[in-house]
């Protein structure tokens, strides 16, 4: 029977997905917004804009399109739909469950007015992307002083 390497880098990257999911459990109702609690999972996102619209992408594999619901009310975009379980019809024993399943919800609070009648999503390769154009930004003006004369 062959020996494995002992690689101490990858027990901290696994000492890491430890805490960083107990942290997760711990805190997401209160780092999260509302309506999201121990009932659902969430997803990553990476939220940025540019000079005329805000972009979301969030990575959730394994969803169909059908399952996945957006909604934008009162400067919040709320994301929820469902990941199936890929196995475990019948009776099926798991031996490791790390990708997680069931019901998940994504508050994402929008710093800027959005122009809600031509938001677009697209769902490619697991990957949600939503772009939500947002009102013109008044950029900053340089206001002279005047001597008095």
């Amino acid at each position: 029977m062959p020996m494995e390497k002992w690689d101490p880098f990858q027990e901290f990257l696994k000492l890491r997905n430890i805490f960083n999911e107990l942290f997760e459990r711990s805190f997401r109702e209160h780092s999260l917004g509302e309506d999201v609690g121990p009932d659902y999972w969430t997803p990553p996102v990476d939220v940025y804009d540019n000079e005329d619209e805000m972009v979301i992408h969030m990575e959730i594999p394994g969803v169909n399109r059908e399952e996945i619901d957006i909604e934008f009310s009162g400067g919040k975009l709320v994301i929820k739909g469902e990941r199936l379980p890929t196995c475990g019809k019948g009776q099926a024993e798991y031996h490791r469950i790390e990708r997680q399943h069931g019901p998940f919800r994504r508050i994402v609070d929008l710093p800027v007015p959005v122009k809600t009648e031509n938001v677009q999503a697209r769902y490619e390769h697991g990957v949600l992307t939503i772009v939500l154009p947002t009102h013109q930004k008044t950029k900053a003006k340089k206001i002279p002083i005047n001597a008095k004369s």
